[in-house]
């Protein structure tokens, strides 16, 4: 088994000819939305690899959650250890990628600094997991 501690987010990509510079609009046609987060990109792999994962975060509890845990819950990864808290949206990025692929990216970590290692340790099943992976994404201490 492996844990993943780490971020859920959504994700709203932008495709740009160029990523904007500090006071620049730019405009695009279109906008993909996909789940995402590092912890959360992790814990599929692992899943769509064949193992069994389980992935300890948060999301809140509103509108974007449920496209968070999309990709999750469709890869077959144990969710029991995601919490959803009423005090925080869930995260969210927006990522601008321009024409050669480069990209910016700006990232409410929301729920995300709400995630708690106890939902790792009180309750996980013997034997104890072979990996854990814990990503910098969710601070030890908030940003400021």
């Amino acid at each position: 088994m492996i844990v993943v501690f780490g971020s859920i987010n959504l994700d709203l990509i932008f495709p740009l000819a160029s990523i904007p510079r500090a006071g620049e609009t730019l405009m695009t046609r279109s906008v993909t939305i996909s789940p995402g987060g590092k912890g959360a990109n992790q814990a599929v792999a692992a899943a769509l690899d064949g193992a069994r994962v389980v992935m300890a975060g948060a999301v809140g509890r509103d509108s974007l959650a449920a496209g968070a845990l999309d990709l999750l819950r469709a890869a077959g990864v144990d969710l029991s250890r995601v919490a959803e808290v009423a005090d925080a949206a869930t995260g969210c990025a927006a990522i601008a990628v321009d024409a050669a692929g480069n990209n910016a990216i700006a990232v409410g970590l929301g729920a995300n600094l709400l995630a708690r290692a106890g939902q790792v340790e009180d309750a996980l099943p013997a034997p104890a997991p072979r990996w854990c992976c814990r990503w910098r994404s969710i601070p030890s201490r908030p940003p400021r």
